[in-house]
């Protein structure tokens, strides 16, 4: 697909007010999905949840998700992009309403279903606004910035499951999520303004107008590998922290991710701005810098999940 560059059509409306304002609804975006980690042990008894089962928690959304990204990803290229984003978090949000209802852990895992269906049109058009809006010299940096509202959420999501499961009810929590959403999405087109309508580039000398190139198919490899493992500490290292040291569901729920996304925050950071640098001197920079945080990070997973003991307070 031809790369997508702005129209004088529409003045712009403020570059970093679009990151601040995506940054928002990704956070509940993550908050939504995660709090479910959260409370394994509660679904193991209110709903009678097996092992199994609850590793469909993860399996279904993930899977539905990742099925509704390429048609989210063209749906941004055909519509306009600030409408899909409210029209997919009112959506979301009334599944979260619909998780709160459910009797069994089949209602549940559908509810999880239509979430991850509904949650797949938000990030491929947030990340193309940001794209749009911002030039070459901040994209990396704008879209990092963005990207820690993935962290943010996790954490507050990680920590409100555990803290919605033992003190007013997982049900309680899910309503209250939902109706955060339900009342934020109209306030959308307001807080962005009139985003600019992209339109293609003419092919550069030397590329082809269509297809897919080999580093995006490499790319595409290399997250589903990362996206895999990191699945797995989002699904059981909440559970697991529960179950083995004893902690309430609200601090296991919070220390499962707390450390872990404020190291990807930091990454992030530093990723955005040596990637930003590193372009201008190689050309595939950006990629030697997502490669290089991939083989980093690959040997402490394991030890993670390894460790049976914790530091002293």
């Amino acid at each position: 697909m031809p790369a997508r560059t702005i129209t004088a059509t529409h003045a712009p409306a403020n570059p970093w007010r679009i990151v601040a304002v995506t940054w928002i609804g990704l956070v509940l975006n993550y908050v939504d999905r995660q709090v479910a980690f959260s409370i394994f042990p509660v679904l193991r008894s209110d709903l009678g949840f097996t092992e199994t089962q609850l590793g469909l928690v993860g399996l279904v959304f993930i899977w539905t998700y990742s099925a509704f990204n390429p048609f989210a990803g063209r749906l941004a290229d055909l519509w306009r992009r600030e409408h899909l984003l409210a029209v997919s978090m009112a959506l979301w949000s009334l599944a979260t309403l619909g998780t709160a209802a459910s009797r069994s852990p089949l209602e549940f895992l559908i509810w999880r279903g239509v979430m991850g269906a509904t949650e797949a049109a938000y990030v491929p058009a947030a990340v193309s606004l940001i794209a749009t809006a911002h030039s070459g010299s901040t994209r990396s940096r704008a879209i990092a910035v963005y990207a820690t509202g993935q962290m943010v959420g996790i954490v507050a999501g990680g920590w409100f499951g555990g803290w919605m499961a033992s003190g007013p009810g997982w049900r309680a929590g899910y309503v209250m999520l939902g109706l955060v959403g339900l009342l934020f999405a109209p306030l959308f087109h307001r807080l962005l303004g009139r985003v600019p309508v992209a339109a293609a580039d003419p092919p550069r000398p030397g590329h082809a107008s269509g297809g897919v190139s080999r580093c995006f198919v490499v790319h595409c490899v290399a997250f589903f590998t990362l996206s895999a493992m990191l699945w797995i500490v989002y699904s059981w290292l909440p559970d697991l922290l529960f179950r083995r040291f004893g902690f309430s569901l609200a601090r296991a729920g919070f220390l499962a991710t707390v450390w872990s996304q404020m190291g990807s925050i930091t990454g992030l950071f530093a990723g955005g701005w040596l990637a930003d640098r590193l372009v201008h001197r190689l050309r595939p920079g950006r990629f030697y810098v997502a490669a290089l945080g991939l083989a980093v990070a690959a040997p402490f997973i394991a030890a993670v999940f390894a460790a049976q003991s914790l530091p002293p307070p």
